[in-house]
């Protein structure tokens, strides 16, 4: 019998057994039994589930194969999808009718079922649900359900008799596939109308008139001949006569509204098939390897020809397409072999992938309404996708429809004359494609015609259109623009390189609308421009000869060619201050330094303090201005939160700080907080401050007041070695430590309670931590990578070790772990080939180490 202990129960959801008993009784007050819970369990062979339980999980005694014995409780409310799929022991089963929603597939494979009660509160049959029971005869399904979904019963071979009341409005068309017991003596299985399936001799075949529908499979794989199909029929469904070979002839009737995916896949004996006009759509893979089709007729009604459809046809020779088509799938024509040409009528839209690919005759192709979305492999492997003739400079071009890359050249240019680019044209390109040029004749690019295309630098073309802008877009933010239009023309994210462009096409006359419009952007954008000015020479020239970059910008023009050790730059700047107002130039230097000096100060002093536990607490600050490190004030407001401290939106003289990047010591704000006594701060200062973020820093102290150390509190610190928390931290949020690459070892008090996911991720070097006696959790992948941890002890507070907890610390050769913890998830130890857990003897370690293949030691 079971034992109490093997049940992993969490708020009344019994989540895991680790028990091997064959006869299983669950604990009382469980209200769910989870997913997979029992599955795959071969020495299951009875189960007695408590009245407490209302819900069965998905998948929760799947492949039981000896289960033979289960009570399903009164008060049950739903069953899970493969629930008890493949338990071939089962013999009868009652369910209760407070169940509402059984999942598909959930009795599935149950052989040896000879009785169902179905519940009377279902509405709903679903997909597979008693499929492959074999042992059922008969079935009575309840009045309240309203639909029977494909497969319900699927290869139910004994059942001979099912009631269906009139209340079920739906009956889908392979509910009663494989139900050979249901035929009549004419070998059809027919219910409401539907030929379900025909399990006759015959080889010419007349279905009876009244049937409406056939359903799927119904003749799948069939020797017959030859089949009469009734006016009556408007549906034939999917893969009714798939793989009849011997089929040679087949009349589809007029009412047919639809024909379903590879109704007739396979026919090889058929030749010629006209489709009759109540067809709108012929379904994907309706005659795909109908290898002797010469001849198919296809009626104006017909607006979509879906993918494969005749795919593999390969004795079709000519075939035409109807005006009001819209679609012709991906792989439709597909290794049409015989076809020669093919014209393509204007009301089509789209072309799809591999459309006519490995139609090796097709040498002759008119497309007309090249506007479509037509895809660029559609016309793959085709005699006029061979021909030399119809490719220039790598590529393939259908009179002015430029197709596809054929050899993708570092720089493109495409010809004059083209008026339209295929649906990923050149998505193929990748790293080759450098430089496009597009001409001014293009009228419309394909969806995604230069997806991928992240390697290209220039692209030129003459209007900004929204085409153009996607051809941008797809590849990548740093690519030049040479084009006509002027940068109000343009989103703003890439005027910026649209200037490059027109800089680099050395325009001589500054008298033209376009290049006044060029310079006023230049001079209003000069200080955003400056990371591009050091990357494009000519930019910075640009700068400098048309006097662009103001009095107050040129120290930061000056300051960055020294920063980035350029001395040319710098030669050239320091010549373009002499033709600047001096004495202009001289008191705002003074006032700058000035505001230099307060931030200074401020940042020695809180320098010297970065160690001390006074820290923030009781604070009181203000952000104004524009933000460059944080994302917004909002960001700001919890951070300070968390330490004790307060953002507030004006200043006062309740404030102790300004926080703004505005060096300008005349401005309001900055006026207004001299006046208060408020102490100015820059941003870069107000980090350091309040994050204890020092480029030099190699240790780090968090006080004791912070409860909390926030998510991605010092993540990326390089140059940390060393982590003292004082005593009164409890948290240690997610992120808060991670990439520390540097950091050797880390002291945690004994009030820290959780360590969250990816709290020390790749601190790669870490060799020493202490866990607290007090934690409580380690979040999934927190000490990730950490190759350099070689030991570590799990304090006896600790209940479970969760996903990853330590996955991939190679270096990892002694866990410690006590009887406290009663659950240790998959891959918390994926990895670390050198562990070894020491553990007490008969604790949920030892187990877990025996299970996974993992060395143990007894303490």
């Amino acid at each position: 019998m079971s034992n109490p202990s093997d049940f992993y129960i969490s708020k009344g959801v019994l989540l895991k057994y680790k028990g091997r008993a064959s006869n299983v009784t669950i604990p009382d007050g469980v209200v769910s039994i989870g997913e997979r819970v029992f599955c795959e369990r071969p020495y299951l062979k009875s189960v007695t589930i408590p009245d407490s339980v209302t819900s069965i999980g998905n998948s929760a005694f799947e492949g039981c194969k000896k289960l033979a014995s289960i009570n399903l409780p009164y008060g049950l409310k739903s069953v899970g999808q493969w629930a008890f799929h493949g338990c071939g022991e089962l013999v009868g089963i009652k369910i209760p009718n407070t169940v509402f929603d059984i999942g598909g597939h959930a009795f599935s494979g149950c052989n040896s079922l000879t009785s169902i009660s179905i519940p009377e509160g279902l509405f709903r049959i679903k997909e597979g649900t008693f499929s492959g029971c074999r042992g059922l005869t008969s079935v009575v399904i309840p009045s309240n359900v309203n639909t029977i979904e494909n497969y319900a019963f699927c290869g139910c071979e004994g059942l001979t008799t099912i009631t269906i009341p009139d209340t079920v409005e739906c009956i889908e068309e392979t509910a009663f596939m494989g139900c050979t017991g249901l035929s009549d003596a004419n070998g059809f299985v027919i219910i409401r109308q539907t030929l379900f399936s025909y399990y006759g001799e015959a080889t010419d075949v007349v279905i009876p008139n009244g049937v409406t529908r056939i359903g799927g499979y119904a003749f799948w794989n069939n020797k017959l001949e030859s089949i009469k199909i009734p006016d009556s029929i408007v549906r034939i469904g999917e893969r009714v006569f798939s793989s009849c070979k011997n089929l040679c002839s087949i009349i589809i009737p007029n009412g047919v509204a639809s024909i379903g995916k590879n109704a007739f896949s396979g026919c090889s004996g058929i030749a010629c098939v006209a489709i009759p006009e109540s067809i709108t759509i012929i379904g994907e893979g309706a005659f795909s390897d109908c290898e002797n089709i010469k001849n198919v007729f296809i009626p104006t009604t017909v607006k979509s020809i879906e993918g494969a459809a005749f795919r593999g046809c390969k004795s079709l020779v000519a075939i035409e397409l109807p005006e009001g088509l819209k679609t012709i799938g991906n792989g439709a024509f597909q290794q049409c072999c015989q076809l020669t040409s093919i014209a393509i009528p204007e009301s089509v839209e789209r072309i799809g992938e591999f459309a006519f690919k490995d139609c090796k005759s097709l040498d002759t192709i008119c497309i007309h309404n090249k506007t479509a979305s037509i895809a660029s492999n559609a016309f793959d492997g085709t005699a006029f996708a061979l021909e030399t003739s119809n490719q220039i400079d790598g590529l393939l071009y259908l009179e002015d429809l430029l197709i596809k890359t054929i050899h993708t050249p570092s720089k493109c240019f495409i010809k004059p004359g083209t008026r339209y680019i295929c649906d990923g044209a050149f998505s193929k390109c990748f790293t080759n494609l450098t430089e496009v040029v597009i001409p001014e004749s293009v009228v419309s690019i394909g969806a995604g015609a230069f997806n991928g295309c992240g390697w290209v630098r220039t692209i030129t073309f003459d209007r900004w259109t929204e085409d153009l802008g996607k051809v941008v877009d797809n590849c990548n933010s740093h690519v030049v623009i040479h084009t006509q239009s002027v940068p109000s023309e343009i989103p703003a994210e890439r005027q910026a390189y649209a200037l490059i462009g027109f800089v680099q096409d050395k325009e001589t006359d500054f008298n033209n609308e376009r290049a006044k419009a060029y310079l006023e952007y230049a001079a209003q954008n000069a200080l955003n421009l400056k990371p591009l000015a050091f990357e494009y020479s000519e930019l910075i020239q640009f700068l400098c000869d048309h006097k662009l970059i103001s009095v107050k910008d040129v120290d930061s023009f000056i300051a960055e060619a020294e920063k980035r050790k350029d001395t040319e730059k710098k030669e050239l700047l320091l010549s373009y201050e002499k033709t600047l107002d001096m004495d202009e130039l001289t008191a705002l230097r003074e006032k700058k330094q000035i505001v230099k000096d307060q931030y200074e100060d401020e940042f020695k002093k809180r320098s010297a303090q970065r160690d001390s536990s006074q820290g923030i607490s009781g604070l009181t600050f203000v952000a104004a201005g524009r933000l460059k490190e944080w994302k917004s004030y909002a960001d700001i407001r919890k951070y300070l939160e968390g330490y004790g401290a307060k953002l507030d939106s004006t200043i006062s003289n309740k404030a102790d700080y300004l926080v703004t990047n505005d060096a300008d010591i005349e401005s309001e704000k900055n006026k207004k907080a001299q006046e208060l006594g408020v102490r100015i701060l820059s941003e870069e200062a107000f980090s350091d401050m309040v994050k204890y973020r020092y480029l030099d820093a190699e240790r780090i102290v968090v006080p004791g007041w912070v409860k909390e150390i926030p998510e991605n509190a010092f993540e990326n610190c390089k140059n940390v070695q060393t982590v003292e928390i004082c005593e009164g931290t409890e948290i240690i949020r997610a992120n808060a430590f991670n990439e520390c690459t540097h950091l050797i070892s880390v002291h945690l008090p004994e009030t820290v309670r959780r360590i969250e996911r990816y709290a020390f991720r790749k601190c790669y070097t870490l060799r020493t931590i202490n866990l607290p006696k007090g934690l409580k959790k380690i979040g999934a992948h927190a000490f990730r990578f950490c190759h350099n941890l070689t030991s570590i002890t799990i304090p006896d507070s600790m209940e479970e070790l969760v996903f990853g907890a330590f996955e991939y610390c190679n270096g990892l050769v002694s866990v410690t772990i006590p009887t406290s913890v009663k659950e240790i998830w998959n891959d918390v130890f994926r990895g670390c080939e050198k562990i070894t857990i020491h553990a007490p003897a008969g604790s949920y370690a030892e187990q877990f180490a025996k299970e996974n293949g993992i060395p143990f030691v007894s303490i």
